[in-house]
């Protein structure tokens, strides 16, 4: 067995972690036992959760095949203990014979898969749509819900953008020093989509 580790780093307090490595191997006939692995210590205890690349400890085909190319490799825990975990590291662990090459390791702590992704913003839309028809308490129930107060938490909201960021340019001056043409009286038209009201979604790795 071969292991590396990186150096210990703290995680923010989501309970999520996801890392993403660029992986290959010398020969894909010869599929590694490879692990990606968390550890830290979690109530100082020793915690240790791991994904299996290549071959799974059973010597099965694991959910990802290595090839000679680089392949994007992903491990994801959306469940970290309560309280969250100290002196994290990540580690790969090859558990038998074999030749791999690891590049471009990123560790993010609020990652979210695409399913999650397309679930939020459904919701979002929907809520959305019952504020606009006067469904007062159908939004607050979503604005109190799971999501809305775990991105609350752990996003920061982007600066609010002023109305100036959105005025329309003036007008040139005309050629030849002549009158200024008077300016637009009216209103520019306002979908009630604008995306003004979608500043707090954020946008994730």
């Amino acid at each position: 067995m071969v292991w590396v580790r990186s150096d210990p780093f703290e995680l923010r307090p989501t309970g999520r972690v996801t890392v993403f490595a660029w992986v290959r191997v010398a020969d894909e006939q010869n599929q590694p036992q490879l692990r990606i692995a968390i550890e830290g210590k979690h109530e100082g205890q020793a915690y240790y959760r791991f994904g299996p690349v290549g071959l799974d400890d059973a010597g099965r085909a694991a959910p990802i095949k290595l090839s000679t190319q680089w392949t994007r490799c992903q491990f994801n825990i959306p469940n970290l203990p309560p309280g969250g975990l100290r002196e994290v590291r990540v580690g790969f662990d090859l558990m038998q014979a074999g030749e791999v090459w690891i590049d471009d390791v990123e560790v993010y702590d609020l990652h979210l898969e695409e399913a999650e992704k397309t679930e939020l913003i459904k919701s979002v839309a929907s809520a959305h749509s019952n504020v606009q028809s006067g469904k007062l308490a159908e939004g607050h129930r979503f604005v109190s819900g799971y999501w809305p107060t775990f991105l609350r938490r752990h996003v920061p909201l982007p600066e609010p953008r002023t109305e100036a960021a959105f005025a329309p340019p003036k007008p040139a001056a005309p050629a030849g020093g002549g009158p200024m043409p008077p300016p637009e009286t009216s209103a520019p038209v306002r979908s009630s989509w604008d995306p003004r009201g979608w500043n707090w979604v954020p946008k994730w790795r």
